[in-house]
Formats: C-alpha cells, sequence, structure tokens
C-alpha cells in the first residue's frame, strides 16, 4: 500500500513548521533551565537529586522533539500518526525496530562518550 505523496509547501506547511520551530525551542529551553535548577540545588545544597528531576527533563525534551519531528516533516504530529497507523504491521514492525536500535546507538554514544573515564 503506498502511502499519498502531498504537494510541495503550502502556507499551512509553513505555519506547522513554524509551530514545530517554537516547540523545539520550548522543549530546549525547558532542558537547559531543568539542567542549570539540577546544577544550582545540587551545588548549593550539595545533595543528589531523585529521578523526578529526569522526568522532567525527559518531558520537555519529548516535547521538543515532536517539535523537531513537525519542522522536518512539515505535518503536523496527529497527521504523523495516521501515516504510521497506515503502513502494513511487517513494514511498522521492521521501522520501528530500526528507530529503537538508533536510539540505542545514541545512547551508548553519550554514555560512552560523557561518562565512561577513559583513565
Amino acid at each position: 500500500m503506498m502511502i499519498p505523496v502531498d504537494p510541495p509547501e503550502t502556507t499551512s506547511e509553513k505555519n506547522v513548521r513554524m509551530k514545530g520551530l517554537l516547540k523545539l525551542f520550548i522543549g530546549a529551553a525547558g532542558v537547559a533551565a531543568g539542567i542549570v535548577v539540577m546544577m544550582y540545588v545540587a551545588e548549593t545544597y550539595m545533595m543528589v537529586l531523585g529521578h523526578g528531576w529526569v522526568a522532567m527533563l525527559g518531558v520537555a525534551g519529548a516535547y521538543g522533539l515532536t517539535g523537531l519531528m513537525q519542522l522536518i516533516t512539515g505535518m503536523p504530529f496527529s497527521q504523523m500518526a495516521r501515516r504510521w497507523d497506515q503502513i502494513p504491521s511487517v513494514q511498522k514492525f521492521f521501522l520501528g525496530l530500526l528507530i529503537f536500535a538508533a536510539a540505542m546507538g545514541v545512547l551508548a554514544w553519550v554514555i560512552v562518550t560523557f561518562f565512561v573515564n577513559p583513565y
């Protein structure tokens, strides 16, 4: 089953891209503000912060990533979800597996690069 191709960029697509850019900036600002607050609290009160801070950063990051997807594709998130639902199950399985493997690769790279002491 072929997914229909949309016509080139229209005015509404520009609007979606601008909304996506705004979401991306809001998400990035939320992550940055959360990191600054975490560092301030850790330095000022000499305490280790719990998992709630990580969840807050994750929510802000996920919001920013939805904006990035809208910015790249030029379509609303709901339309992307509809298109994902139209993909055949086997194809959806392998695409999901590919996305998961890419995410694990990025996570491994971040852990090795920033958290493993080479000395």
